[in-house]
């Protein structure tokens, strides 16, 4: 297989792979387009989806209909319509979905100078805000975080069947190590406060190897005709490599060396030492590996386009989720498509394709083209472009429920369509694509709408109130401030005056008091009567209040700066802390099944992609200890283990334990005789609930004949027959 190393770095890297491609790329534009793909699709690679030129063409065109159509539904190109004329973000007051979600993040992050122009108003005067639903919010999302990722470890692996035990606890410990390099909490953590601010938050989850291939000079072992030998990751075997004696069996149970096996090497465990090994030191080619693993990611909204009225992302009948990347990274793409997935005769084809689709691409620019890399001017961010020195083309990945090949069955397809060019880049069955058939979006959202697939956050909750708190705020700051005073300025009464009828205050200069006159004959205040700042008051008191009862986490501090007498008693502070927990427990509750269903996919995507052994490190206690892990532990496994979060495996664990004591307890309170006839009901409980050895716990005990143990034994047998007696039954069981 070769491997080929870029020896310089310039600044137009499209231009570099075109270059080292020329002889290519000339080849292919000797023929056009028409001559060469008559009646063929324009994707350049093999894939299960097979469908003539027709029938792309108008796949292609069908996606791009219903983007645009989306687009337009959820509002996302008039969402944000850049500064007014003062420089502050012109904000479309809208109901679309888009143009209220971006009301909310404002809001959220105390960005309020879009009222100004988009409300006006009292607000084009007095603009002051008192940020409750913030704070509110801030609580609610802090509560939340705190319920699932308190713990640590926050998830456990675990195993549906008794069996499984062992390799649960092998991939709970491996989970761990993967997840906490995938930053897999914080990236949930930030699900679940933009969920609370928006009412939803798109988590993707993907598989993410980040690579790096460089160079070295290094002692290497080959054989007797200079050629690499590789081991069984196909990695070099270095001269300071260990080999290790194969273990067998010592026929008592235990393991010792062969001594008279050829030894393997203890990196992989397989390959055998030659007989007389050959080192050489040559310059070779190495790939490091920073990360290889399941990585969730929070979608940014306006980058994700779903049909309103879907049900679920599952079943919507299609979904984008638009990105810009590098044009390398596609041309790279390429190569190693080809390189891993078509035939040796298919090569050069393959490669002339993929030159016309990066070349077709190559008048990008790297002007931000998503929406995420837009600058975000309603946060005061002014970003311009940077140049043509790393161009990057729009995609827009595109799941979508289409009869593709005429048959007249919908499949599930995924396509990656070049927006700028209206073109497709690469499709196939999302079977193919996915680890379990399924678009890789969870949605992680609260208080969910009936029959739809998004939620509504607790911002959109208090947006009436947070704008009643704000308006009767400004109007009490408006009524207090120097509007309501009123200025009487006589000029005559100054000799400056009397030269100049139109003398103004405030110009830094003095001023002389004509003869026989004071100074309140020349400026005098008068403040008006101020009646409505009392009543403005309470009804902001009584506002806060309610918003605060909503939540669900009201605290004592809260209801005092709200006037309530109550929370100044223990039993009131008890009494709010009881009924928030209460409330709150809605929101956990909606919470924890997209929580659940991104654990899911992590594992999933980790299982499916798993192909080589892999050493991790764990902590035992509080000492690092290493471990690892092969293929074949781990095959198949997605369908007897699976992951729940500790909280919730927690609590429920405790309550089975409780359960279990009872039962325990119960039984042994009966008769010898009784407990012979009833046990193996109680065993069976006990496995309901999961307990392990039931059989040894539920063990009757040893029934003695009265008098054969002594006057002390038979009244201890009474005693137990009493105390053992059928709850409401007058005389003992005996």
């Amino acid at each position: 297989m070769l491997v080929r190393v870029a020896t310089k770095q310039t600044g137009d890297q499209v231009g570099d792979f075109l270059e080292s491609n020329e002889e290519l790329a000339a080849e292919a534009h000797a023929e056009t387009v028409e001559a060469s793909r008559e009646g063929t699709p324009r994707v350049p690679f093999e894939t299960g989806l097979v469908i003539d030129e027709d029938q792309e063409a108008r796949m292609v065109a069908h996606a791009i209909s219903r983007r645009k159509q989306l687009i337009d539904e959820l509002g996302r190109d008039s969402s944000n319509e850049g500064t007014d004329s003062d420089g502050a973000a012109a904000v479309h007051q809208g109901d679309l979905f888009m143009h209220k979600r971006e009301v909310f993040d404002l809001v959220y992050a105390n960005k309020m100078d879009w009222r100004k122009t988009a409300l006006g108003g009292i607000f084009a005067e007095s603009n002051l805000t008192a940020p409750v639903s913030r704070r509110i919010v801030r609580q609610m999302s802090a509560r939340a975080i705190d319920y699932f990722f308190s713990t640590d470890p926050w998830f456990a692996a675990t195993p549906e069947g008794v069996d499984d035990e062992d390799r649960a606890d092998k991939l709970d410990r491996y989970s761990r190590f993967k997840l906490e390099r995938s930053m897999t909490k914080e990236e949930l953590s930030k699900a679940i406060e933009l969920a609370f601010v928006r009412g939803e938050a798109v988590v993707k989850t993907t598989h993410v190897s980040k690579e790096s291939i460089y160079r070295q000079w290094a002692t290497v072992l080959v054989d007797e005709e200079g050629k690499f030998i590789l081991d069984a990751n196909g990695d070099y075997i270095f001269e300071g490599d260990a080999w290790i004696s194969p273990m067998v069996d010592d026929g008592m149970g235990g393991m010792i060396p062969d001594e008279g096996a050829a030894r393997i090497l203890k990196k992989d465990g397989v390959t055998e030492e030659p007989e007389t090994p050959i080192y050489v030191r040559d310059l070779v080619t190495r790939k490091i590996t920073h990360f290889r693993g399941a990585k969730p990611g929070v979608v940014y909204y306006k980058d994700f386009l779903c049909p309103l009225t879907a049900e679920s992302l599952q079943w919507a009948d299609i979904v984008c989720h638009d990105y810009e990347a590098p044009l390398m990274s596609v041309a790279d793409y390429f190569q190693r498509k080809d390189l891993f997935y078509n035939k040796p005769d298919d090569t050069l084809e393959a490669m002339r394709d993929s030159v016309e689709i990066v070349e077709e691409m190559g008048a990008g620019s790297s002007r931000p083209k998503s929406e995420r890399n837009q600058p975000r001017e309603e946060m005061g961010e002014n970003t311009t472009d940077t140049g043509e020195q790393d161009p990057t083309a729009l995609f827009a990945e595109c799941w979508m429920r289409y009869d593709a090949d005429g048959d007249g069955i919908q499949e599930e397809i995924f396509m990656l369509l070049d927006v700028e060019n209206e073109k497709a880049v690469f499709y196939d069955y999302t079977a193919n694509v996915t680890w379990d058939g399924e678009r890789p979006f969870e949605v992680v959202r609260i208080n969910p709408v009936d029959g739809r697939w998004y939620g509504l956050g607790a911002m959109e909750m208090f947006q009436s109130s947070q704008e009643f708190i704000d308006l009767q705020l400004n109007r009490i700051n408006f009524a207090q401030s120097g509007s309501g005073r009123v200025t009487f300025w006589n000029p005559s009464a100054t000799i400056e005056g009397q030269n100049n009828p139109h003398l103004k205050l405030n110009n830094g200069s003095t001023y002389t008091l004509a003869p026989n006159m004071k100074a309140e004959d020349a400026l005098q205040y008068v403040t008006l009567p101020e009646v409505k700042g009392g009543d403005l008051k309470f009804l902001l008191e009584f506002k806060m209040q309610l918003m605060q009862l909503e939540s669900g986490v009201v605290h004592a501090g809260d209801q005092q700066f709200a006037g309530m007498e109550s929370a100044k008693l223990a039993t009131g502070i008890r009494n709010i802390e009881k009924s928030g927990q209460e409330m709150f427990g809605i929101f956990l509750s909606q919470l924890e099944p997209g929580l659940q269903l991104v654990l899911d996919d992590v594992l999933g995507i980790t299982v499916a992609n798993f192909d080589k052994k892999e050493v991790f490190e764990y902590l035992e206690g509080d000492t690092r200890a290493l471990d690892e892990i092969t293929p074949e532990e781990v095959k198949n496994l997605k369908l007897n283990v699976r992951l729940l979060l500790t909280r919730y495996r927690g609590e429920q664990q405790l309550q089975s334990n409780m359960q279990a004591a009872a039962l325990v307890k119960e039984f042994y309170a009966l008769l010898p005789e009784v407990q012979a006839r009833v046990a193996p009901f109680y065993r069976q409980m006990l496995k309901a609930l999961q307990v392990k050895d039931a059989d040894t716990v539920i063990m009757p005990l040893p029934i003695v004949a009265p008098g054969a143990g002594g006057a002390a034994a038979d009244a201890a047998a009474g005693v137990q027959a009493i105390n053992a007696k059928p709850p409401g039954q007058s005389a003992p069981n005996i």
